[in-house]
């Protein structure tokens, strides 16, 4: 059996994470529980939406696994902002996200802003960059895309299920 060292990797991530999540859970208390299960929805229905309008129109970059889990982590924390601020009172903690909400009066600005940098980034990862020369600059560039979108995801996620 030959195991690659990625999968031990990606699974001793996957427990760890899950015994954090576990011990969370179980020492804290969970105040708004609906939060989690809204996020992942609104999120994943946008990112099917996306991936059904590029399988349509033959969009190869946004058909893309990699691609697509970046797009979806970005609309996680979209979607955390946004139920944070419109829904339960939160303040936006960056700049220009305090300028979509003074202008527009919410946070759903945050879906064009985010879809607007991140797809023709992802565009030029995608065609611009050889998998022969760049391939390994190109998954590191989306590594970091990915944790970008995910890190402040999950932190508002949680700190919202947990009324902090």
């Amino acid at each position: 059996m030959n195991i690659q060292y990625t999968h031990v990797f990606g699974l001793f991530g996957l427990l760890w994470c899950l015994a954090n999540l576990a011990l969370l859970i179980w020492f804290a208390s969970i105040e708004v529980p609906w939060v989690p299960v809204a996020v992942i929805g609104i999120a994943t229905a946008l990112t099917g939406a996306i991936y059904a309008l590029a399988s349509k129109y033959n969009i190869r970059f946004l058909s893309d696994r990699l691609n697509l889990a970046v797009i979806a982590a970005h609309l996680l924390d979209a979607t955390s902002s946004y139920i944070g601020i419109d829904l339960l009172g939160y303040a936006g903690k960056h700049v220009i996200e305090g300028l979509i909400v003074e202008y527009t009066g919410t946070a759903a600005g945050m879906y064009l802003l985010k879809l607007g940098i991140l797809l023709p980034v992802l565009y030029v990862l995608d065609t611009e960059f050889t998998e022969e020369e760049e391939g390994a600059l190109r998954y590191l560039v989306l590594l970091a895309l990915l944790m970008i979108g995910l890190a402040p995801a999950v932190r508002n996620t949680l700190r919202m299920m947990l009324g902090v």
